[in-house]
């Protein structure tokens, strides 16, 4: 599993000051060479497109160029090997005006990405059996209502699990992209959700090998959120307190194997050496989708359990309401996992 980024030509230098901060190695970049509105001028474009391909592989990342016949044209390339040559991109991700012969063709040399939407199972099968890195890439969608839904997504998605292909998708950025400037996701449903949120739904749920960020920035936060889970398989949720139980912050929990849907069960937190205090009887309310709550005394040797619920509640006199999850972040609750490591952070 990995994060990787979305690069335009006509916007690099809005760009470039994240790139500069990123180590490229081990990590995707996905450019699209074929955009006729960047290609106003062919000459200026194509030694623009030199100078941001040239720092990306300076930097160590893994080139995916989207490219089209008038690519070709624009770069004055005889054919995709040499455009290859000229451009020493690390892949090409075939788009229309290409047929799956010459996909099948290039494939048998060079690494090759094809579009996971529109590339048929038989021609998908044919490029496994090369001994060439092959990669599907799902398709951004820059306008509202036209991104895939989930059905369409694992239908497209069963085939290539089957046969064991490298899947990326989008999720939405924080800089949009013109024209419409609505994010770039794969899924319909994750063009209003923060990037993190995403990108968990797309690694955990969705089993996706490569997250590329549509949009040409990312949130730093999201961006930290991102690389602790990568490094440490932990998924932070931001969170508020009460103040008498702000020492449950950057702890971190792991779910119960068997956890209901309806809840998430802390397992550590029945061990924690507790303040009696504060497992007294105290802040009973209505429990909303979010609210992090612990069990007090009424509930006997069970007390102490931290829960946080994934549906509405009504109050129990037994059940103590703590604390909540950040409303912009409740779509994470039903993502997590069973046996999952969560980690509670401040919200900021």
């Amino acid at each position: 599993m990995s994060i990787g980024y979305s690069v335009y030509i006509s916007h690099f230098e809005q760009q470039k000051p994240m790139f500069e901060t990123i180590d490229g190695k081990d990590k995707f970049v996905f450019t699209s060479l074929h955009m006729k509105e960047e290609m106003s001028d062919p000459e200026a474009y194509r030694q623009k497109a030199f100078e941001i391909l040239q720092f990306l592989k300076e930097k160590g990342f893994f080139i995916i160029g989207d490219v089209s016949p008038i690519t070709l044209e624009v770069f004055n390339a005889s054919s995709l090997e040499h455009f290859i040559e000229l451009t020493n991109i690390d892949c090409l991700r075939l788009d229309y005006g290409f047929s799956n012969e010459e996909l099948l063709s290039l494939a048998e040399r060079y690494p090759v990405c094809f579009n996971a939407s529109t590339v048929k199972p038989d021609v998908v099968r044919k490029l496994k059996e090369l001994n060439t890195p092959v990669y599907a890439c799902h398709n951004f969608y820059p306008r509202p209502e036209t991104g895939l839904d989930d059905e369409q997504f694992c239908e497209i998605n069963e085939d290539l699990f089957d046969l064991d292909i490298h899947t990326m998708a989008f999720i939405p950025g924080k800089d949009k992209r013109k024209p419409i400037f609505e994010g770039l996701p794969t899924l319909e449903r994750h063009r209003n959700l923060p990037a993190y949120v995403a990108f968990l739904d797309l690694i955990i749920k969705e089993k996706i090998n490569t997250v590329l960020v549509g949009d040409l920035t990312i949130d730093e936060l999201d961006q930290e959120w991102i690389d602790h889970y990568l490094t440490y398989q932990e998924i932070t949720i931001p969170v508020t307190f009460r103040s008498e139980y702000h020492h449950l912050y950057n702890k971190v929990f792991t779910i119960r194997s068997d956890s209901p849907l309806s809840l998430l069960r802390l397992t550590e937190s029945r061990l924690m050496k507790w303040d009696k205090r504060l497992l007294l009887p105290s802040n009973q309310f209505e429990r909303p989708i979010g609210t992090i709550t612990v069990d007090n005394t009424g509930f006997g040797r069970y007390q102490g359990e931290i829960q946080i619920l994934r549906v509405d509640r009504p109050k129990d006199p037994r059940i103590n309401v703590i604390g909540q999850v950040d409303p912009n972040y409740l779509a994470l609750l039903p993502i997590i996992p069973n046996r999952a490591k969560i980690r509670l952070v401040s919200r900021k």
